[in-house]
């Protein structure tokens, strides 16, 4: 019988040679990678709670704004820095 494991990967038997040390530790509980978006559609598919999906949107949403943020202040760091080469 055809076995699916958290992540969505298909193994005969479960065999843990067959399957990465990242997706088994998702299985196994210990996520310790962070989640892609293939995942979390896969956990949603294999019965994950709304409340386990909204957790893992949240973390997803806390670093795409920190990301942002990183970002705008390096434009605003090379704009000064552009500024201040010209004066």
């Amino acid at each position: 019988m055809l076995g699916l494991t958290l992540c969505g990967i298909a193994s005969a038997q479960n065999d843990a040679k067959s399957v990465p040390p990242a997706v088994r530790g998702a299985a196994e509980g210990t996520i310790t990678t962070p989640p892609t978006p293939a995942s979390v559609r896969a956990a949603a598919a294999a019965g994950a709670s709304s409340t386990e999906e909204a957790e893992i949107r949240r973390r997803q949403k806390s670093r795409a704004i920190a990301m942002a943020l990183v970002l705008a202040a390096l434009v605003i760091l090379f704009y000064a820095i552009s500024i201040a080469k010209m004066l």
